[in-house]
């Protein structure tokens, strides 16, 4: 079989060992020592074993196979769990941060092959997800403190496997700052959630996409402003050198025309921004009023869990 050992000193993070599986049958451990592997009557490499205990389950590496390759990837994420206080905008969660490790194995031989990725669950944590999902249960198999997930994998073929493992934290959520809104509004849309608490957390998320609508309205608004006003310097310029030249009274019109066009332009933008500047601030008011109105009341304890 291969080993993938990414965790331990001898270990490697791209190419999985080639590896003895050795079950135990008697009621002795086996100790520790050399290990030589022969295939058809031929040497094939050395390992070292560790004290096998009786009636357990042993890997003895003994080579680096670069037929297979690993690709690992890290991810973490948090979702609130529980609503446990809310004061002024700020929500006391239990929040669940999940650990995600993904895998992805490549198989370049002519054959099948089985593959154990080792993994220990950090201090802590639980596992959640792993391939198979034997180990959920405690079925799999284990080397010291480290689980082992086994991986079937078809010739010249790639599959891709994924290990999550979570703890509980408690923090505080600002419903004001970036990602804080996105939380609570996740958490509540995801759940059973009745009650004056999500109404008034739907308000939010509402007034919330309506500033944004109205600060980039605000943004294309004043870059059209600054584009006429360097038009408006260009006309400008080109203006005060056709004064100059007799024969350029058609011309000196038509720039005339674009000027006053383009300074229309700039006056109504001008009242246009002052409007969304006038509605941001209406809108920022409300949200602000809305957030120092948040509460969790008695009642709403039952709406504010959620059980994943």
């Amino acid at each position: 079989v291969y080993l993938y050992d990414a965790e331990s000193p001898r270990g490697n993070a791209t190419f999985p060992f080639r590896a003895v599986r050795v079950q135990n049958p008697t009621d002795s451990v086996l100790e520790s020592g050399p290990v030589t592997v022969f295939g058809d009557g031929k040497f094939i490499g050395e390992g070292l074993s560790e004290p096998i205990p009786a009636r357990s389950v042993a890997f003895v590496p003994f080579a680096l196979d670069r037929q297979v390759v690993v690709e690992s990837q890290d991810g973490e994420r948090d979702e609130i769990s529980r609503i446990l206080a809310v004061s002024r905008g700020v929500f006391s969660t239990e929040v669940k941060h999940t650990r995600k490790k993904t895998f992805t194995l490549h198989n370049r031989t002519g054959a099948p092959a089985s593959v154990y990725i080792r993994h220990t669950v950090a201090t802590g944590y639980a596992l959640t997800k792993s391939p198979g999902g034997a180990c959920q249960t405690g079925a799999c198999e284990k080397i010291g403190g480290a689980n082992l997930f086994k991986v079937d994998l078809d010739a010249k073929k790639s599959q891709e496997v994924t290990i999550e493992e979570e703890t509980p934290v408690f923090k505080s959520t600002d419903i004001r700052s970036p990602g804080g809104l996105d939380m609570v509004k996740v958490f509540l849309s995801s759940s059973a959630a009745r009650g004056p608490l999500k109404e008034k957390v739907a308000e939010l998320v509402r007034l919330h996409g309506e500033m944004a609508k109205i600060e980039q309205h605000i943004g294309t608004t004043r870059e059209q402003m600054a584009e006429y006003r360097v038009r408006m310097d260009e006309l400008h310029a080109q203006i005060v050198t056709l004064k100059a030249v007799r024969s350029a009274g058609p011309l000196m019109v038509s720039l005339e025309a674009k000027m006053r066009e383009i300074s229309d332009k700039t006056s109504k933008a001008t009242i246009d921004l002052v409007g969304l500047q006038e509605k941001q601030m209406i809108a920022r008011i409300h949200f602000q009023d809305g957030v120092s109105e948040l509460t969790l009341e008695k009642d709403e304890s039952k709406v504010a869990t959620h059980s994943p």
